[in-house]
Parts: C-alpha cells; sequence; structure tokens
C-alpha cells in the first residue's frame, strides 16, 4: 500500500492495530516509509507507537522529524506521564 501510496487505507489499517504491534511493524521500514507512516497515525496514537520503539529507532524518527514535531510529540509523552502518575 505504500509503494501504490494508497495513505488514507495505511492509516485505516494502523488506526485499528495496537501500538506494540504498529512499532513492530514499521521500527524496520527505511527511513522515508518510517516517517510518512508515523505522520499518518493520530497524535496520541504516535506518541505511544514512539514509546514502543527502541532506543535507535526513536533517536533515528527525532532526526526525521521538524522541530515542532518533535516538541510536540515530546509534550505529549510528559502529559502522558503526568496523568499516568495522578491516577
Amino acid at each position: 500500500l505504500l509503494i501504490e501510496r494508497k495513505l488514507a487505507e495505511v492509516k485505516k489499517i494502523y488506526q485499528e492495530m495496537n501500538e506494540y504491534d504498529i512499532a513492530i511493524l514499521i521500527e524496520d521500514l527505511p527511513s522515508d516509509d518510517l516517517i510518512k507512516v508515523f505522520r499518518l497515525l493520530p497524535k496520541d496514537l504516535a506518541t505511544d507507537v514512539f514509546v514502543n520503539f527502541d532506543e535507535d529507532v526513536q533517536h533515528e524518527l527525532i532526526s526525521l522529524l521538524t522541530k515542532k514535531e518533535a516538541k510536540l510529540l515530546i509534550d505529549d509523552m510528559f502529559t502522558d506521564d503526568i496523568v499516568d502518575n495522578a491516577q
């Protein structure tokens, strides 16, 4: 689907999966495909997927994101941690 540029279908498939499975499926993609798929994910799901990547993939992805995207991702991670600790 990525090769055929059917991004709406890719997005739909990943939205129906859990974050761990998505991380496993996309972490070995070439950098250009990894960033495409990651950007298709809703913000909250993207954050959950990100924390399931191994550290090397996290570093790679951060380097591919814009500064604004990286800040939003990190801010969302901290927000999730605050909510989790409050419960």
